[in-house]
């Protein structure tokens, strides 16, 4: 947000008993401002699954650790599926950045390394988990998990994967129950969710927000942004969009499936940690950096110090701005 704030507008005004969670505030503050009207929560770290295919391949969910999931990837692919689709092309490397978070979020001490590594106060290099989330990505290419044609496909061919029963396992945000939803899958029918394994208490998080420009002085403007604070406009938007809603006191009942209320209790329970995505917690920089350096190093996935100082190269790029 601070790289905008030259061009935006406080909205602390619009926001008059905003009933959010206090971690929702204190994400959009600067300086004591709030620059965005959230209206919307979105978990990326899950891990989507076609129900069909892993009944098919044999493999029991949810999965409860890596070792598990590795074990269900080589009986899908046993089975003559892909376990994991990954899309990363036209422009899309930065999903290698959201496979990472996801797999990290699910390790020891992971959710502290990722918030350290958005903040600027870890180098990929100086952290073994980090280095242990690149090892898994290595395994996932090296065994043949993810898809040949990861660099041909964005992020929503390669859920289309999944959804046509081509694949297996999809890991990406619940913006993706709209891709689902589109292609008439019925959740907890067609696909099922959990979790990355071992990621349970951890929920990976950024918000759609909606901003007011600097010298845009429009009583419409504001009355829109007013209205975007509402229930009603978060039970308009979050269910089409696949996503939760940022008021603790917007009407659920009978508006989201079974699997947006197991989101919705995540993201609401005290004891999960929740981090800001690389979509918000880290730098804008972040993505076209750290895109450059997860696509360099899935051609040839090994962590060795040459690759761990392409990462760190990203790193200074993106905290020395």
């Amino acid at each position: 947000i601070r790289s905008f704030m030259s061009v935006l507008q406080p909205v602390n005004d619009i926001l008059v008993d905003f009933n959010v969670p206090q971690a929702i505030l204190d994400w959009g503050t600067i300086d004591g401002d709030m620059y965005g009207v959230p209206i919307n929560v979105m978990q990326n770290n899950n891990l989507w699954y076609n129900i069909s295919v892993v009944e098919d391949a044999g493999v029991q969910m949810p999965i409860e650790s890596l070792d598990d999931f590795y074990a269900a990837c080589e009986s899908i692919k046993d089975a003559g599926y892909t376990p994991l689709a990954v899309g990363a092309g036209s422009g899309q490397d930065f999903w290698w950045g959201t496979l990472f978070e996801a797999i990290v979020s699910g390790l020891p001490g992971g959710p502290e390394a990722l918030a350290k590594l958005y903040n600027g106060e870890l180098k990929p290099s100086e952290s073994e988990v980090l280095k242990d989330g690149l090892e898994v990505m290595a395994k996932l290419m090296d065994e043949g998990y993810i898809n040949s044609d990861h660099a041909a496909l964005t992020w929503d061919q390669a859920g289309q994967l999944l959804s046509t029963g081509e694949a297996a396992f999809f890991v990406m945000g619940d913006w993706t129950k709209g891709l689902f939803a589109a292609a008439g899958l019925g959740a907890n029918v067609d696909y099922g969710y959990q979790s990355f394994p071992g990621a349970e208490n951890a929920f990976v998080t950024h918000l759609d927000c909606f901003v007011l420009p600097d010298g845009v002085d429009d009583i419409v403007a504001t009355k829109w942004l007013e209205f975007l604070t509402t229930a009603e406009a978060e039970t308009a938007f979050c269910p089409i969009k696949g996503a939760i809603p940022a008021r603790l006191d917007a009407p659920i009942e009978g508006i989201y499936d079974e699997i947006s209320m197991e989101i919705m209790e995540k993201f609401r329970d005290s004891d999960v940690t929740k981090i800001q995505s690389q979509f918000g917690g880290a730098p804008e920089a972040w993505l076209s950096s750290f895109a450059a350096a997860f696509s360099e190093f899935m051609l040839n996935p090994e962590v060795n110090s040459d690759t761990l100082a392409r990462f760190d190269s990203a790193y200074d790029e993106v905290f020395s701005e």
